[in-house]
């Protein structure tokens, strides 16, 4: 009889244990991180506001130059902790390939709605037919929430003499 009760007493504390682990687990004791992370009712964003860009809207977008031709694509923004954003730039390569990036101050970007201007060379291209879709005409660009191109004033030699731009490994 002696050892059964030991038995119980044994598993019994055993449960006991296992059970201040789950809850020690699911309760974190409040760390001064935790404690400044807590946000109140009132600080929840419910829309979004106009002139507030999507980044997933931005990547993609064409990039032009200083003479309105295309130099690269935005393949990433970068925010840091304090705020400061960065804008990586695609250029060169086709399809992805012997591509490289660089990167600029996110105030170096004019962003831009409508149409693409002109470029400085005469080209002649074909009219589009009535199956191609031709560059987006915006009506209400604070509704839309991001724009149509974005511009840098350098050219693409200045472009391809730029350092290269490398993600850290952290």
């Amino acid at each position: 009889m002696a050892k059964l009760l030991t038995k119980i007493l044994i598993s019994a504390s055993l449960v006991a244990l296992a059970s201040l682990h789950a809850t020690a687990q699911q309760n974190p004791p409040a760390s001064p991180a935790n404690r400044s992370a807590s946000l109140d009712a009132g600080q929840f964003v419910t829309t979004s506001r106009p002139h507030q860009w999507r980044a997933t809207k931005l990547i993609g977008l064409d990039v032009l130059g200083a003479d309105n031709e295309k130099v690269g694509d935005v393949s990433e923004i970068l925010i840091d902790p304090e705020g400061n954003e960065v804008v990586v730039v695609s250029i060169g390569g086709f399809l992805g390939i012997a591509g490289r990036e660089v990167a600029v101050p996110f105030s170096a970007v004019e962003w831009r709605y409508g149409e693409r201007p002109k470029t400085t060379e005469t080209r002649t291209a074909p009219p589009p037919t009535s199956n191609e879709v031709t560059s987006r005409k915006t009506v209400d660009t604070t509704q839309r929430g991001y724009p149509d191109f974005a511009v840098i004033r350098t050219t693409r030699n200045e472009l391809k003499a730029a350092p290269e731009f490398k993600y850290s490994r952290d």
